[in-house]
């Protein structure tokens, strides 16, 4: 690698920052029936209906999902709208939850698809008292499949495979028809779980512990050679909406957090990971290469101007309080 030891610490730093403080206090809690709470009669039959409405809609996804798996002539959702179209009285935010604690199928492109249709039972956020369960689903969801080309290892072996000589641009364009297919089947499986994931971090309760998810989910996406700078300009609005009600010590920690991330992430020379994108014919050498790409974080300025206006917000609201203590 060609970072500098003192850049990998930089770089474990800000990892740690996107975990530590949340990854405790993130973890999930059940709901009152897990505690040993005795509940009345009209609460447990509340809950029973709330989680056969869920299930029932389970099994029309799968179904769904599954019919479109076999003949992709057979048209899914192009949005999370389940309970727009099939509006459901029993359904409730704790029966969602429930069914997204647990593995809907085996395939993941499945159950990513169900769990996104799922949360088009959830009117705008989740309630305040769900926000750590929701945390801990939306922490331990799926994370993309890393993409074709990504992987050192099998980036060694892509380019040890070419030829050291071919005679026409035809040898490039066999080896790019087979290896586009494959990134476009690996989009296609990221596909329910990218939309899952970006559906869910929308209904969370905004919070220190839900941004530094949400960066870390970022993160984990361009490492695995995905583009992230379009959810991330999602979370820069939650950010700055949920500002106004900051604490000066929060907004300066998410200020700090930003900063990093800006200077590791973006610039002339980002951490995120380095893909393969296509094989490049040489006509005067002869010779084929693979063309590179690498997936984009965020905006720089963008990011540099958050993490400022953060800061700004961070010094009023501590005069503010000063003067309110005098």
């Amino acid at each position: 690698m060609r970072h500098s030891t003192v850049m990998r610490k930089t770089i474990l730093n800000i990892v740690g920052l996107l975990v530590v403080g949340f990854v405790v206090g993130a973890a999930p809690k059940g709901p009152a029936t897990r505690s040993g709470v005795t509940r009345g009669a009209g609460q447990q039959g509340a809950e029973a209906k709330g989680n056969a409405a869920v299930n029932k809609a389970v099994g029309v996804l799968v179904k769904e999902f599954q019919t479109h798996l076999k003949d992709p002539v057979n048209e899914i959702r192009k949005e999370s709208d389940y309970f727009v179209r099939e509006p459901d009285g029993d359904v409730t935010q704790e029966a969602i939850l429930a069914g997204l604690e647990k593995r809907q199928n085996g395939d993941l492109r499945v159950d990513g698809y169900v769990k996104w249709q799922l949360l088009s039972g959830v009117k705008g956020k989740f309630d305040a008292k769900l926000a750590q369960r929701a945390q801990g689903v939306y922490q331990r969801a799926p994370q993309a499949v890393i993409r074709p080309g990504t992987d050192e290892v099998e980036k060694r072996s892509l380019q040890q495979m070419l030829p050291n000589r071919v005679e026409s641009a035809e040898v490039a364009d066999e080896y790019n028809r087979e290896w586009n297919e494959k990134v476009f089947r690996a989009a296609q499986a990221n596909g329910p779980i990218l939309k899952y994931r970006n559906e869910l971090f929308g209904k969370l309760p905004p919070s220190v512990a839900m941004f530094r998810l949400g960066l870390q989910d970022a993160y984990a996406r361009v490492m695995n050679g995905y583009a992230a700078d379009l959810f991330v300009e999602e979370i820069e609005k939650e950010i700055r909406d949920w500002s106004r009600e900051g604490k000066p010590a929060e907004l300066v920690d998410l200020a700090d957090l930003l900063g990093g991330l800006q200077r590791e992430m973006t610039g002339k020379n980002p951490r995120s990971a380095e893909y393969l994108t296509q094989v490049h014919f040489n006509a005067k050498e002869n010779k084929l290469s693979w063309e590179k790409g690498r997936a984009n974080f965020a905006k720089e300025k963008d990011l540099e101007d958050l993490a400022s206006y953060l800061r700004n917000r961070a010094q009023a609201a501590a005069a503010a309080g000063d003067r309110r203590t005098k």
